[in-house]
């Protein structure tokens, strides 16, 4: 069985397996195609289906649940597993929403492990909320753009644009390095995706949006269209020596990009406090629970 490295000319082949039909964040090829290089991705066509193995921070391989329809998923699975053994492990599969989780659930009962892992479950809001803040529990975020309203009276939003992605990227690694030392790991793997969005930028169907604040770049985001009626945020970023800068591209993205979609997700916190934190304060919709199942 012989796994291949994801290419931008793959784009097509992840489309019409994944077809719009999976919530998770790791159900997109762009998501997929920006941490590759990070994650060394992979992919096999196994008896129908679309599978996607990557390597874990900690040395272990594990796969998504696999994309597809009309396959044999004990058959699928099996064949994983006869080449996670090859690599001396167990197969383990990651991110499984709970619909697919009891898929496997059915099939394997207590001959797998289940586990729920809330650091991977992704933030969904309805774009409505994001666009008008409305209600008592917004009622912050509306006194951060008020905040930043009465700070800052020459601000821009536009469509972010090629022409752009280089004043883009020099903020960005000034940004970050005031986190992160220049050997950070962390630092290197973020502005290598941050590339790889803005390099495949039109290839991989991406629409970003850009705050300006006295002409010069603020703060950015990326997305893109999946699952149904919904789009997918994978970058933000923010000058945040400018006081809601955050809560504004934020909010003029999705009124800008975004209005007539139903969903917004927002990827997840990572398990990181202060992520939780800003994620939880938008108060989402609904969370995409995942789990890992690990196959003894």
């Amino acid at each position: 069985m012989e796994f291949n490295k994801i290419t931008i000319n793959d784009k097509k082949l992840f489309d019409e397996y994944i077809d719009n039909s999976y919530e998770n964040c790791e159900a997109v090829f762009g998501n997929l195609f920006i941490w590759r290089n990070i994650s060394n991705t992979r992919f096999a066509i196994i008896d129908g289906a679309l599978c996607v193995i990557y390597t874990k921070s900690n040395g272990k391989i594990a796969a998504c649940y696999p994309f597809g329809k009309n396959f044999d998923l004990k058959n699928v699975t099996e064949k994983l597993k006869e080449y996670f053994l090859s690599k001396n492990q167990p197969l383990i599969f990651e991110s499984v929403p709970n619909e697919y989780c009891e898929n496997i659930r059915k099939i394997y009962g207590d001959s797998a492990e289940y586990f729920a892992d809330r650091d991977l479950f992704d933030y969904v809001y309805t774009a409505e909320s994001l666009i008008n803040l409305s209600g008592k529990k917004l009622h912050s975020k509306r006194n951060h753009i008020n905040k930043f309203l009465s700070l800052y009276e020459n601000f821009e939003y536009k469509t972010l644009e090629k022409s752009m992605f280089d004043e883009c990227f020099l903020n960005v690694n000034k940004w970050l390095l005031e986190k992160y030392s220049p050997d950070d790991r962390d630092y290197k793997n973020e502005l290598a995706v941050i590339k790889e969005c803005f390099e495949n930028y039109d290839k991989l169907g991406f629409i970003g949006g850009a705050l300006f604040v006295n002409g010069k770049i603020a703060a950015f985001t990326i997305g893109e269209k999946y699952y149904k009626n919904s789009c997918v945020v994978h970058i933000e970023k923010a000058d945040t020596s400018i006081e809601g800068a955050y809560t504004m591209i934020n909010n003029l993205y999705i009124k800008n990009e975004w209005k007539d979609i139903k969903f917004v997700n927002r990827e997840e916190d990572m398990g990181l406090e202060g992520i939780r934190k800003a994620k939880l304060s938008y108060k989402p919709h609904h969370m995409v629970e995942k789990n890992t199942i690990i196959f003894k």
